[in-house]
Formats: structure tokens, sequence, C-alpha cells
């Protein structure tokens, strides 16, 4: 766990700026609660509906999301057709089924397995658009051998290997 950190950290560390530096902090928060919440999980009882705890866990994000972004001083005056539409589809494709086979590997897998797409979705998002650098080279590297380390020692730990 500690060596994919350490790849978004050097993935997300070149620019000494303050913003980038507050994103990074946010970028490792996030996996930190992530991994917290998916342990939680995976030991506290579960509705037996997928779609059902999907439901609440999205529910609860888009509460706090809503507080927050209001909090902020954030306010909806216009959507139009293509927002919508892209937010639609990002509603029932990116978030309800991501949910679903996330929570379906909670309830079947060990934690490090079902959380292992926090290490790689920063690889992804170089892929689509970031700069190619030394350093994303071999942030990218530490991320991936990190998953491949936890797949490792999960297999390990429970024998088949």
């Amino acid at each position: 766990m500690a060596l994919g950190l350490g790849g978004i950290v050097l993935l997300n560390h070149g620019d000494p700026s303050p913003s980038l530096t507050f994103g990074t902090l946010a970028i490792l928060c996030a996996a930190v609660f992530w991994a917290g919440g998916a342990h939680l999980a995976s030991r506290l009882p579960q509705p037996s509906d997928l779609l059902m705890s999907t439901s609440l866990q999205i529910g609860l994000g888009r509460l706090i999301a809503t507080v927050i972004a209001l909090a902020s001083g954030e306010r909806l005056t216009h959507v139009g057709l293509g927002a919508g539409a892209s937010f639609l589809y990002l509603v029932v494709i990116g978030s309800m089924a991501a949910y679903v086979a996330y929570n379906f590997l909670i309830c079947n897998t060990s934690t490090i397995v079902a959380t292992s797409c926090l290490y790689v979705n920063p690889v992804v998002a170089v892929l689509l658009g970031e700069i190619v650098t030394q350093r994303t080279i071999i942030a990218t590297v530490v991320i991936l051998l990190s998953v491949g380390l936890s797949f490792w020692f999960d297999y390990r730990r429970r024998g088949l290997v």
C-alpha cells in the first residue's frame, strides 16, 4: 500500500505550486479514506441487495457533495443538453454499474484486491491525456508494481501461491 501511495505522490509531484500540492494531498487522503471504508465495508453487515447498498453509498456521497457545493457558493444556473446527457451517462454507467461491481468485489474478494483500482485509475488518467515524462513512466511502473504485489501478497495470505 505504501508503495502505491508513493507512486501516486511521484506521479502528482513535479510542480511546487500550492494548488498541485493541495491536489496531491487530496488524492492521497481520498485513497486512504477509500481504503479505510473498504476495510470497514468488508467487515460490517451490508444490505444483501447490491443495488440497495450502491444506492445508499451514492445517495450519501451525493448529499455530502451537495452540502459542500452549496457551502462553497456553487450554484447550478443552466444545464445544456450535452452536459445533461453526459451527467446521466456518468450516473448510470460511471457510478451505478461501477459501484455494483465494486460492492460485488468487496463481498467476494479481499479488500486489497477490491481497492486495487485506486492505484490503476491515476495510470489510466495519465494514458488518456497527460504529458508522459520519465517521472510519469517511473511512477506508473511503481504503481503497477504495487498493484501486482498487493495481489501476490493477498494470494499468498490465502494460500493460493
